[in-house]
């Protein structure tokens, strides 16, 4: 089962584009991956061209340099995550990879999904349905077509160390 994070791709020329493209398919592969979303408010985390004049600052505003990826010669004060040219692919997916990381450690336990079957996900999540259709988190703990009715699902213990 992979889990994708939705990321928005900020800026970049073409090509760059189509390089972290072919990267996050190939990160959906794996159990955690990433697809590429439009907006800076439907995404999960953000990778951004510093090149690209007023993209380090919108990021800033909307109060996201904890979950973006900065790509270029100079990053905002409080990014966590910097990379320089030339453009790697693997390296933005490795440093999703660690802003996932790191939320994970801060976010402690969570609900699981209503049937109790599944992984804590927050919203942007896509999880398997029961007849093996991939089907998008709407809400914390919540996939699309469940009803709001009914007990909450159990809560499990942070086992990570």
């Amino acid at each position: 089962m992979t889990v994708l994070h939705p990321v928005a791709l900020l800026g970049f020329s073409s090509f760059e584009r189509s390089a972290l493209l072919a990267a996050f398919r190939l990160s959906a592969r794996r159990a955690i991956g990433y697809e590429e979303v439009e907006r800076l408010e439907d995404c999960r985390f953000a990778v951004v061209d510093t090149d690209t004049p007023g993209l380090a600052e919108a990021v800033r505003q909307a109060r996201r340099l904890r979950s973006a990826v900065f790509v270029g010669p100079h990053a905002p004060g409080g990014a966590q995550a910097w990379l320089m040219r030339p453009l790697d692919p693997a390296k933005v997916v490795h440093e999703l990879d660690l802003l996932d990381a790191r939320d994970a450690r801060e976010t402690g336990p969570v609900p699981l999904l209503g049937d109790g079957a599944g992984l804590p996900l927050p919203p942007g999540r896509v999880v398997p349905a029961v007849d093996g259709r991939p089907v998008r988190v709407e809400a914390l703990g919540r996939r699309e077509g469940d009803t709001l009715g009914g007990p909450p699902g159990p809560r499990r213990s942070d086992r990570r160390s």
